[in-house]
């Protein structure tokens, strides 16, 4: 995969933990470099901070500053937050993947500054004493878990206090016995760990496999010394089996190390503000991240494995940190509102699928909230149906659509919001039952016949009136009866040449309330609009001033430039009337235009010269 462009030098930040230098962050000048290291310096929370100078022409590094703490660091251990927490029965179930990742989650702080997870922690006894010696961080962790546990079983907290002292004693007792998993670990080491995975089958009762498989694997990566050399093990461990199960494994603890701030950091290669850290998770579950030029580590075969291989598991533990991360306030850029805008609408297209948004309910749930304070065209927050309206518009394929809508009906906003969300599913689920196929013909039969059914699955639960949910599975069903054999549109000759006329397309509607922005000026654009009901205004903003360009209505068509010069949009356009708007596709209107420059070169070459003129004369300050 090409890397990105870079500078001829980069700068290092790394800060110093129990002896270890790891990298906080990585900037592209040297006074931004210093300016954040003596930051760090300052907050005294580490042994020491430098900066390294990598010139990337002469692949050569130097320390340009370093600074050691000149006082007592100022470290309190801190409970991580988390809402839930699975409630254990049996041993085993302690060293499942849930209870993992709520272990791992309340004792966040500690396993970074340990550079450990749970898993190798399960299995190192001196470890588990100095986490017990951690008064009075430990009994608050067990507090929080017993109370999270209580709110779950409707069970008395001192009950799951009791069973949580008591678990912790019966782990720490097992990791004493290390000798007893000792052969196991030689046989992953010479045969790999299917082979380590039937020894222990064929040895172990049942109920205790999963503690004796996982006991194989602790020591090799508790042996390497970041996450990075980890991570690397695991990847080149998932490359050499071709077993389910050793994959399931696999997958576990690469989850169990991603839902780590300091792996995820590392792997990053750097601190990385949430504009650039949250498209490059959500790229690297499908195994389109871009590679960095200052990446030094196993991002790019991680990348590959993920492309190639299925790691269910790992792929959720990175979405679900990106709708953490959207979840809250924290902004996406430094740059202010108008970068946040930008970054989140960029976001929302890398997060879309043929099915809706990759995350499910919850990615819906963060998104739209999200929305709800970006997507306005003013300073002020949307309501909740608006931002909907805002996140449908970025949304180009209905399917997707609608995919989107019934996710979000299964969220607690979708429960909030009950009525304005099944409002909003209901007309889209009418617009799908109309279609033919997918209007920008994008999708293959297989990948349809795919998606239908993943909606279908979607639709089930969702609290739509059964008479209406019918309605819609039957639409979808319609679909695929009326798609063609060859996996393309369906085309309609017309009278004279045989081409597809626009009447005779698949039509893809969008409605829009009043006060919603349709697009913004400087964003990219993906689609025309013509007006079939309603009003929409298009304007210009300077500073704080609003100059109003022109006040459409039925029958007129917007947003057309940028489909055909692939330049920004160089207006806004929102609706001052409730508005039913009908799609141009990007390549819809595309086709079109070759087709024109097949039959008529200089018409063609005319509607690009009057664009062009267009934007002259838009960009001359009034």
């Amino acid at each position: 995969m090409a890397q990105q462009g870079f500078s001829k030098s980069d700068y290092e930040i790394q800060t110093l933990t129990d002896g270890r230098w790891l990298t906080e962050s990585v900037q592209s000048t040297q006074k931004k470099a210093i300016e954040r290291a003596e930051q760090l310096h300052e907050g005294h929370k580490f042994e020491g901070v430098r900066v390294i100078e990598n010139r990337q022409s002469a692949d050569e590094s130097d320390v340009i500053f370093e600074q050691m703490a000149d006082g007592p660091i100022n470290k309190v251990l801190k409970v991580g937050n988390v809402e839930e927490a699975p409630v254990c029965d049996a041993l085993a179930d302690y060293y499942t993947l849930p209870a993992r990742l709520t272990a791992g989650r309340l004792l966040r702080q500690y396993l970074d500054d340990q550079g450990l997870t749970v898993l190798e922690l399960a299995y190192n006894a001196g470890q588990l004493n100095m986490l017990e010696r951690t008064e009075p961080f430990f009994n608050q962790v067990v507090q929080r878990a017993a109370s999270l546990q209580a709110r779950k079983s409707g069970e008395k907290p001192a009950k799951h206090v009791d069973a949580l002292y008591s678990a912790f004693g019966q782990v720490r007792d097992r990791a004493r016995e290390s000798d007893e998993f000792k052969e196991y670990t030689e046989t992953l080491k010479k045969s790999g760990l299917q082979a380590a995975i039937d020894e222990v089958k064929s040895t172990v009762s049942p109920e205790n496999r999963r503690i004796y498989i996982l006991g194989a694997l602790a020591p090799q990566i508790s042996a390497l010394g970041d996450w990075d050399a980890k991570l690397q093990y695991l990847v080149d461990l998932f490359n050499a089996t071709k077993s389910e199960e050793a994959e399931t494994y696999l997958d576990e603890v690469i989850a169990e190390i991603l839902d780590g701030t300091e792996a995820v950091n590392e792997l990053l290669g750097g601190q990385q503000e949430p504009a650039v850290a949250f498209p490059m998770l959500v790229q690297l579950t499908t195994g389109n991240c871009p590679i960095p030029g200052y990446s030094k580590g196993c991002l790019e075969q991680l990348n590959s494995l993920m492309e190639r291989r299925p790691l269910p598991l790992a792929k959720q533990v990175l979405l679900e940190r990106v709708e953490r991360g959207l979840s809250g306030i924290r902004p996406l850029t430094r740059e202010g509102r108008d970068k946040d805008r930008q970054a989140f609408v960029t976001l929302i297209r890398q997060l879309t699928s043929h099915i809706g948004l990759l995350g499910g309910p919850g990615m819906c749930h963060a998104v739209t909230l999200r929305g709800k304070m970006l997507l306005s065209s003013g300073e002020g927050d949307l309501s909740i149906p608006q931002s909907i309206d805002q996140v449908q518009m970025l949304i180009p394929n209905r399917l997707a659509r609608l995919g989107y809508l019934s996710d979000l009906s299964q969220s607690d906003l979708g429960e909030e919001n009950g009525k304005d969300v099944l409002h909003a599913l209901m007309h889209e689920g009418k617009q799908v039952a109309a279609m033919q196929r997918p209007a920008d013909g994008s999708m293959s039969d297989a990948v349809l016949q795919e998606t239908v059914a993943a909606l279908k699955e979607k639709l089930s639960p969702t609290p739509l009136p059964d008479v209406a949910k019918t309605a819609m599975i039957k639409g979808l069903d319609a679909m695929l009866e009326k798609a063609p054999a060859d996996g393309g549109g369906e085309e309609t000759p017309d009278q004279e040449g045989g081409e597809q006329t626009m009447s005779s397309q698949p039509i893809d509607r969008k409605t829009v309330h009043t006060g919603s922005s349709i697009f913004v000026e400087g964003e990219e654009g993906a689609e025309a609009y013509l007006i079939a009901d309603g009003e929409i205004e298009i304007f210009r903003k300077t500073g704080n001033r609003e100059t109003i360009i022109a006040t459409l209505g039925r029958g007129e068509i917007f947003g057309e430039m940028s489909l055909i010069d692939n330049q920004p949009r160089m207006a806004s356009a929102r609706a001052t009337a409730d508005s039913d708007l009908i799609v141009i596709s990007q390549e819809s209107l595309g086709n079109r235009l070759k087709k024109l420059e097949a039959t008529d070169r200089v018409m063609r070459r005319l509607i690009d010269m009057l664009v062009n003129r267009l934007r002259g004369l838009a960009r001359i300050p009034e």
